[in-house]
């Protein structure tokens, strides 16, 4: 080979060898650039999914002592307010969401109840959570849950005025208009003893088109979609009855008609502030 030849052949091998390197060289960059970036991506999709499970898992956590301290202020509220006494009545909320119902337990006196005594049923009435037995009417609140979409909260009290009524068998008419907030009257349920299957069809048979019954020589229940709404329309159902009792002491009281009682009703859904489910 002469001078000319090898010089050529050397620089055709050094020119192949940086191309090479180059090549090989930018690929291997690219490659690893686009690796990291998958790596990344991979990386920040998992943060935020995490960060999501983290945020649903924190309101999951304050939704539960939310309706736990709730169940327990209103049942204080049965007491403070004269409504009830001793372990006289139950509370229970229904979170449609996760399918839960939430209730106080069995045979603890309102003003002792913690948090942590608030039982978890399913709507089979099997418990999901809580070391506490539920209430014994559990059966009696369930029953409104599996079918009744307008109620979302139960309330069970063994009130005064409205018992006394309860122990005459009799309706509470409507000897006030205030009364409308659960029906144009409220009718009494047929006696059967406490915690059974009997009383909570009962119950709920006599409530048909009403957000409160009596229950025959026993007590009252109420329901409606929240805690407060449930509480309000107990209450204002045993002002009615205390109203009623007292007109017929002195006299026969002179009953609203249904039609009126109708346009009551009709009048409380645009009373006072929109409604917000807590």
């Amino acid at each position: 080979m002469n001078a000319t030849s090898k010089n050529l052949s050397e620089k055709s091998s050094d020119n192949f060898s940086d191309n090479l390197s180059k090549n090989s060289s930018g690929n291997f960059s690219e490659n690893i650039s686009e690796i990291s970036s998958e790596i990344s991506t991979k990386i920040s999709s998992e943060n935020a999914f995490a960060e999501h499970a983290d945020t649903q898992n924190t309101t999951a956590t304050l939704r539960d002592a939310q309706i736990r301290e709730q169940l327990i202020h209103y049942g204080n509220a049965l007491i403070s307010h004269g409504l009830t006494k001793g372990t006289g009545g139950n509370l229970s909320f229904f979170d449609r969401q996760n399918q839960v119902v939430y209730i106080t337990p069995s045979g603890i006196p309102f003003e002792q109840i913690k948090p942590d005594d608030i039982v978890l049923m399913g709507l089979d009435g099997q418990v999901i959570r809580g070391t506490r037995k539920p209430s014994s009417e559990w059966a009696m609140h369930l029953i409104f849950y599996r079918n009744r979409e307008d109620i979302s909260a139960v309330i069970h009290a063994h009130t005064t005025y409205s018992t006394a009524i309860a122990c005459l068998r009799e309706t509470l008419p409507a000897s006030h208009y205030m009364l409308s907030l659960a029906g144009p009257d409220v009718r009494c349920a047929e006696y059967q003893s406490f915690g059974t299957e009997a009383l909570a069809k009962a119950a709920f048979s006599a409530m048909v088109d009403r957000k409160a019954v009596l229950l025959a020589n026993h007590g009252i229940l109420a329901g409606e979609r929240s805690l407060a709404g449930a509480f309000n329309v107990l209450e204002e159902v045993e002002y009615c009855a205390k109203i009623h009792i007292l007109a017929r002491s002195i006299g026969q009281p002179v009953i609203i008609d249904e039609r009126e009682m109708a346009a009551m009703s009709v009048k409380f859904q645009t009373y006072g502030q929109p409604f917000e489910e807590k």
